[in-house]
């Protein structure tokens, strides 16, 4: 499980909470809980493709408000700041070529 979710979009935190929700003990999810930075990377982007945000999105040029309404979703998604500021930054090439990494 805590190797599907990432490939869902959800980040580490998430991955910790979901399986401490199902009673998995923290020591054993923290150890199965991959802590590889390209794997969060990756699963941020795959939750900017879920929810069309960044170069994912359909609009061209999205306005301020747009993209505080992304990075509160990053936010909510248990992704820090700067990976979240990260990946918004990434064109739509390296976002898909991240996400071919990921399989």
């Amino acid at each position: 499980r805590a190797e599907v979710l990432p490939r869902a979009g959800k980040s580490r935190r998430a991955v910790a909470f979901e399986l401490s929700r199902k009673g998995v003990a923290e020591a054993t999810a923290r150890a199965v809980i991959p802590q590889d930075a390209d794997l969060e990377l990756a699963a941020a982007v795959a939750l900017m493709r879920k929810k069309r945000m960044g170069p994912f999105a359909r609009e061209e040029a999205p306005d301020e408000k747009t993209k505080r309404r992304w990075l509160g979703a990053f936010a909510r998604g248990g992704f820090s700041f700067a990976t979240a500021q990260r990946v918004m930054r990434l064109d739509r090439d390296a976002a898909e070529e991240m996400l071919r990494k990921l399989r």
